[in-house]
């Protein structure tokens, strides 16, 4: 007897990805195989996590190593000329093989 192969899902959360959803999302795992995507500098702590995270570079990313107090600027500037910030580099490549892509919200246009 031969064992169907779970769907690959993509978690893709940017970097709002918090342990609560990877939490949440994980119930899902013994009917599929998931992985979350999130940025290099997401907001959130992982550690621990259930689901195995996958992290991408993305335009946020940029504002680690901006001050602070300076960050505002290039989100509204970002905001204004392309909608948001929350784009991944590479996301096509990361994508491939999975069957199921699930952005968790309809905000973002990843």
């Amino acid at each position: 007897m031969t064992t169907a192969r779970r769907p690959r899902v993509a978690y893709l959360r940017g970097y709002f990805l918090g342990r609560s959803e990877t939490d949440y999302v994980a119930h899902a795992a013994p009917e599929f195989d998931i992985t979350a995507f999130t940025s290099q500098f997401g907001r959130f702590d992982l550690t621990g996590s259930p689901l195995p995270i996958e992290r991408l570079k993305a335009l946020e990313d940029l504002y680690q190593y901006l001050p602070r107090s300076l960050v505002r600027y290039p989100q509204f500037l970002l905001g204004k000329l392309i909608g948001f910030d929350g784009v991944f580099f590479g996301l096509r490549k990361a994508l491939a093989g999975y069957d199921i892509v699930n952005t968790a919200e309809s905000l973002f246009f990843f």
